[in-house]
C-alpha cells in the first residue's frame, strides 16, 4: 500500500488523488499469493447476483438444492448460502483460495481446486450454478468449453445464475488486480455463447454488467 502511495491515517489507509497500481499479479493464480491483491474477497457479499438467485430458488418447495459456486474464492458467498439451507459446493483454480474457504464453510469436503473448463463432478449433478465473476475473468478461447461443462453438470431444467461484466476499456483493465488484455462480454456475445446449450433469459442489463439466468433443457420423453 505504501508503494502505491497510501498513508496510514487514524488506522485507515488513505490516498489523495488518482489511484494507480504499481504492482499487480502476473496472472490469476499468482493473485492469491498476496491476499491484499484480491479486493473482491474482502468486499461485501455480491447481493446483486445472490438476490436474483434467492428470489428465484426460494419459490421452489422441493428438497435442499445442490448448488455449485464456480470461482468460489474464499467461500464468503458459499457460506452465506449454506447458512440459508443450500447444499453448497465450490471450485476455484487457486489452491490457496480453496484452502482458505475450507476454514469457514460448513462442508469443506465439497470444495475443490479445479477450473470451470473441467468441473470434477458427474453429469446432471447440480440444481443450480452460481457465477459471480468467473466467466467474465476467463479467457475467451475457453468460454465455449466452460458453458459446455456447466450444461453437463446441471440437472435437466437446472439453472446458471450469472453476472457478466460488459467489455471494459483499456484504462480500467490497467487498474485490474492481475494482468489481462480484455474482460467482459456484450449481450450478443453472451447469446452466441449460450446458443444450443442453455436457454438464456436476460434479467437486467446495465452499463457495467449483464445479469442472466440460463436454463438447461428438460429431458424429452419419447412418445409412442
Amino acid at each position: 500500500l505504501e508503494e502505491d502511495g497510501f498513508q496510514l491515517e487514524d488506522g485507515l489507509w488513505c490516498k489523495q488523488g488518482h489511484f494507480s497500481r504499481t504492482k499487480k499479479a502476473v496472472n490469476f493464480l499468482a493473485l492469491y499469493e498476496e491476499p491484499l491483491w484480491v479486493p473482491w474477497n474482502y468486499s461485501p457479499l455480491e447481493l446483486d447476483v445472490v438476490q436474483y438467485f434467492l428470489d428465484d430458488t426460494s419459490k421452489k418447495k422441493t428438497s435442499k438444492l445442490r448448488v455449485l459456486d464456480i470461482g468460489s474464492g474464499y467461500g464468503k458467498n458459499a457460506l452465506f448460502l449454506e447458512e440459508r439451507g443450500y447444499e453448497m459446493h465450490g471450485i476455484d483454480v487457486s489452491p490457496i483460495a480453496v484452502e482458505a474457504s475450507k476454514q469457514i464453510v460448513q462442508r469443506p469436503q465439497h470444495f475443490h481446486t479445479a477450473a470451470a473448463e473441467n468441473i470434477p463432478y458427474e453429469a446432471n449433478f447440480f440444481d443450480a450454478i452460481l457465477d459471480i465473476g468467473c466467466i467474465h475473468c476467463s479467457e475467451k478461447s475457453s468460454l465455449s468449453n466452460i458453458i459446455s461443462e456447466i450444461q453437463r453438470v446441471l440437472k435437466p431444467e437446472g439453472k446458471l445464475y450469472s453476472r457478466i461484466f460488459t467489455p471494459r476499456p483499456k484504462a480500467w483493465i490497467e487498474q485490474f488486480a492481475f494482468k489481462m488484455y480484455e474482460i467482459g462480454l456484450t449481450i450478443e456475445e453472451i447469446e452466441r455463447l449460450m446458443e444450443g446449450k442453455l436457454s438464456l433469459e436476460i434479467l437486467e442489463s446495465t452499463p457495467d454488467s449483464t445479469y442472466l439466468i440460463a436454463t438447461k433443457a428438460a429431458i424429452l420423453t419419447m412418445q409412442n
